[in-house]
């Protein structure tokens, strides 16, 4: 069975939100684990920036990479 990696990325609104999104997508992550996300809005724009990110790395958006949050 293929070996999930999880990462934990810094909470929405710091500094470093969408170099560690686009960071964990480029290496392939299984999924990442947002700490701080309470809102469905907030959820809804994580989801969003990911599915940004999956395309531009040439990934299937929406499809291949899990949320935690």
């Amino acid at each position: 069975a293929p070996i999930e990696i999880l990462v934990r990325i810094n909470p929405l609104g710091s500094p470093q939100f969408d170099d560690d999104i686009e960071a964990v997508v480029s290496a392939g992550a299984s999924a990442i684990v947002v700490p701080k996300v309470e809102a469905r809005d907030l959820r809804e724009y994580v989801v969003r920036k990911l599915e940004v990110a999956e395309f531009d790395a040439g990934r299937d958006a929406g499809r291949g990479m899990g949320i935690l949050a």
